[in-house]
């Protein structure tokens, strides 16, 4: 009986904490294992959303997959880009795995299931599936690109509401797209403005406490989860959704601060001189 290993990969931490997409994943590669009569080692699941083009390295979950493996066995994804969807990442990993006497499978073939790795339909049919799946990235990239070039002419807000502040209503509405037909509304119209959350501000000072003194992005999702101070779902902190926190809201959070320590530091003054560029400098009384 052969021994496979399973990973899991979703793209973004939303769909990991809701299960979106890595529930078919573990339907898919369970009834695998049991059409093939397979031994199952371990599932391995890659904590918080990681996109495919992550390198192999910055996955632990992978690593952990690919160390979980011995002579002969397999590490089954539900489709190939799951494993990544970087053409040459996905060589690299094939790579690995064949060092290992080892080999990588998809549930749902893709050219995986030859035993043949010299197999040329296989290796003809792998190469397709790849390039189709780098070609996917490179679309989502082109057009998540050209949407946020819109929305900065338009001077539009990007994204989803970030977390410590909730969306305001203050007469101002993004742009709304409505059905030719029938004039449904099919999006936007909704407000654009900020207003603080205060529970959510109390966890990102915590968030910034604790990354000051050095604490690790686990660490600070536990101490986070402890206080019960959750995402803006309600769902537990994960590091990758610590990490994008640290990225966005913080910068967002330090600029609100910093406003506030100007305003309290009064009027300014010129002191004279002119700055560089012709500008006289004014720093605060």
């Amino acid at each position: 009986m052969g021994r496979v290993v399973i990973y899991y990969r979703v793209s973004s931490d939303e769909q990991f904490q809701s299960g979106a997409g890595l529930g078919a994943q573990q339907d898919a590669c369970l009834r695998y294992v049991e059409r093939e009569g397979l031994e199952l080692v371990d599932q391995v699941e890659e904590e918080g959303g990681v996109s495919g083009e992550t390198p192999l390295e910055r996955r632990p979950g992978l690593v952990a997959a690919v160390q979980l493996l011995k002579r002969g066995d397999i590490l089954l994804v539900s489709k190939r880009d799951r494993a990544a969807r970087d053409t040459m990442m996905i060589a690299m990993l094939e790579a690995m795995l064949k060092g290992k006497r080892c080999r990588l499978v998809s549930a749902l073939g893709e050219g995986t299931e030859a035993l043949d790795p010299n197999d040329p339909m296989a290796f003809l049919t792998k190469g397709i599936v790849d390039l189709f799946s780098q070609f996917e990235l490179m679309m989502i990239r082109f057009r998540t690109a050209g949407g946020l070039r819109a929305k900065r002419r338009k001077n539009e807000r990007n994204g989803k509401t970030p977390y410590g502040w909730d969306l305001h209503d203050d007469g101002r509405r993004s742009k709304m797209k409505t059905d030719k037909d029938t004039g449904r509304v099919l999006s936007g119209g909704l407000p654009i403005a900020l207003v603080e959350n205060p529970t959510e501000q109390e966890g990102l000072r915590m968030m910034d406490r604790l990354h000051q003194a050095g604490c690790s992005l686990a660490a600070i999702a536990d101490s986070l989860n402890s206080n019960s101070l959750y995402t803006k779902a309600g769902k537990p902190w994960a590091r990758s959704s610590v990490a994008y926190c640290l990225k966005v809201s913080i910068p967002l959070l330090k600029g609100g601060e910093n406003e506030v320590k100007a305003k309290a530091a009064g009027p300014a003054r010129d002191v004279g001189g002119p700055a560089p560029g012709g500008d006289r400098q004014l720093q605060p009384i």
